[in-house]
């Protein structure tokens, strides 16, 4: 089945590549791709349902081969390429929302990672695809990537508080709903709101013990 939809791909695929500006590279591009879905009749059946999107998609990953990698290792972000409402990064308002309002949903503290991972590769995605477009000015791109560092390195503390509560019970000397005495500092390129798509994080942690911090 999974050949009959590589079949059916020939000749959509083969336009593209020719409209292209560099048909060697997109050439090179979208075998890669379709490689790495050859078995996969979701993402191949994906493809034929928007042969019309084949030149925006190949557009996009020669130019940033950031996105090309990103997309090949996780096809499921190939429909943020096209679908245009999709492919706007949400705000921080938005994704935090989003993300509280799912996450306390998902059993299992592996299942709520995988989400949290998912939900990072989907908005990097955007980002990408909306700085490629010059739909927002580098600090603005910069803002986006640090505000998504910001969401899940928070993200990540809740759940890591909440696994250890629920391993170890509430923790001795801190009544419930007080301050934590407990502090996420960043440094760096985030601390200066200065990401970029490569950006490790600079990250202090603080805590306060019963003689000072």
């Amino acid at each position: 089945l999974c050949q009959s939809l590589l079949d059916s791909l020939k000749t959509p695929a083969l336009e593209a590549i020719h409209n292209h500006s560099d048909p060697k590279i997109a050439k090179e591009v979208l075998f890669l791709l379709l490689k790495a879905i050859a078995n996969k009749k979701s993402y191949l059946s994906l493809l034929i349902s928007n042969t019309r999107q084949l030149d925006r998609l190949l557009s996009l990953m020669v130019q940033s081969p950031y996105l090309k990698n990103l997309v090949i290792s996780y096809p499921r972000l190939l429909p943020l390429l096209w679908v245009q409402d999709e492919c706007e990064p949400r705000s921080m308002g938005e994704l935090k929302q989003m993300i509280s309002h799912h996450l306390p949903l998902i059993e299992g503290l592996e299942n709520q990672l995988d989400y949290l991972r998912e939900q990072k590769l989907f908005q990097l995605c955007r980002i990408a695809i909306s700085d490629l477009e010059n739909r927002y000015p580098i600090m603005r791109v910069s803002d986006f990537l640090s505000e998504l560092a910001e969401i899940m390195v928070q993200s990540v503390c809740d759940l890591a508080w909440h696994s250890m509560i629920e391993r170890y019970g509430f923790p001795e000397g801190i009544a419930y709903g007080e301050d934590l005495g407990f502090a996420i500092i960043a440094y760096g390129k985030l601390g200066g709101l200065e990401l970029s798509y490569t950006s490790d994080l600079d990250l202090v942690f603080i805590y306060q013990y019963a003689e000072g911090f």
